[in-house]
């Protein structure tokens, strides 16, 4: 619906436009002049064509590129070894770390564990970060999702508080933010930065993404990663202006790109 919406506009602007099927790779994609996707797209057509479109990066990479504007994180790093891992416990006075796996998506990467659980946990040293949980208290996940600059909507997904969840067993997967949503306000502060951040992407290359968000002890807004490839798009559109917004601003790429 959203990309339907996006298309209809764009083609009474007089342009020419497809809405390609989910698998890209069925498309020489060389034959158009600009391609959007939320989805990954291969190298070898970025390179040929003019492309904003998902791009998987290292978790690591994503919380650099957070900081680099001054946009509040959760406690994390590398993990070169088991002693390191066991030093982030004392370091962070926490009693629970979670593993965080690159190139994951929806939870299913994630990994709760306390410090007895470190002999028999496995992880990629150069790609996987620990991070500390920054609220025992609360549960709920905020999001900004943006694109070329523009936020296009926030929300928060409600969840119960993040002790009632884990307790002290090893916990493998968790739910994404799909608990019950509501659309929401974040300081204008915090929406500048991560419009920024989106300005940045855009050069990149990557197009729509989303921020993800827990509230610390004192209230302030953490961000716990973001996602710069295949952001969940199907049920934003019952919010009659999303599918505006989201045309609005792929409406201002595609001229800032066109030939």
């Amino acid at each position: 619906m959203v990309f339907d919406h996006a298309a209809e506009q764009l083609r009474d602007l007089g342009h020419e436009v497809q809405v390609s099927p989910a698998d890209l790779s069925e498309l020489d994609l060389t034959e158009y002049d600009f391609v959007y996707s939320n989805k990954a797209v291969q190298e070898k057509f970025r390179n040929a064509v003019s492309t904003v479109a998902g791009l998987n990066l290292p978790r690591a990479k994503e919380l650099q590129l957070l900081e680099e504007y001054d946009i509040p994180t959760m406690r994390w790093g590398l993990a070169p070894n088991r002693l390191d891992l066991l030093t982030k416990f004392l370091d962070w006075r926490t009693r629970r770390i979670l593993l965080k796996r690159s190139y994951t998506f929806g939870g299913e990467g994630v990994t709760a564990f306390s410090p007895w659980h470190i002999a028999i946990l496995r992880w990629n040293k150069d790609l996987d970060i620990m991070c500390s949980v920054v609220n025992y208290d609360d549960g709920d996940i905020w999001k900004a999702e943006l694109l070329n600059g523009e936020l296009l909507i926030s929300w928060v997904s409600r969840h119960p508080p993040i002790k009632e969840l884990q307790g002290y067993q090893l916990v493998s997967g968790f739910d994404g933010a799909y608990g019950d949503r509501e659309r929401v306000e974040l300081p204008q502060s915090l929406v500048e930065r991560v419009k920024s951040l989106s300005n940045r992407l855009t050069e990149m290359g990557i197009g729509h993404i989303s921020v993800d968000f827990m509230r610390d002890a004192e209230g302030e807004l953490r961000a716990i990663e973001f996602n710069t490839c295949f952001p969940a798009m199907w049920w934003t559109s019952q919010f009659e202006d999303f599918p505006q917004r989201h045309t609005h601003a792929l409406t201002q790429l595609i001229a800032a790109n066109s030939v």
